[in-house]
């Protein structure tokens, strides 16, 4: 139980490099089921391990959620804040707003 408790820690504190190092080249997002195959797949963790430190993430806000095309997929925040801050001046743009 220890054991398991100190790879998920060692891992949440891993976990923002490893989605970048997964994501890299990509969207800012990913869908749940192939980030965690990828994530364990390239550090040989245990799937399990992998989501409870998406858990503690999430929890900590540094991943978000969200659905793209009716599946559930996860964003680093940082990248998520800024690309719904690039999508919502080019709405305004469009709209024929500047913005502010």
């Amino acid at each position: 139980m220890l054991a398991r408790l100190a790879r998920v820690v060692v891992l949440t504190e891993r976990i923002g490099l490893l989605c970048l190092e997964c994501l890299s080249g990509r969207h800012c997002g990913l869908p749940v089921a192939e980030l965690t195959r990828s994530t364990s797949e390239l550090i040989g963790v245990d799937p399990a391990l992998i989501g409870t430190a998406f858990g503690l993430e999430l929890r900590d806000g540094e991943l978000v959620t969200d659905s793209v095309d009716g599946e559930a997929c996860v964003f680093l925040a940082r990248l998520y804040r800024s690309e719904q801050a690039i999508a919502e001046r080019l709405r305004l743009l469009s709209a024929g707003r500047p913005g502010r």
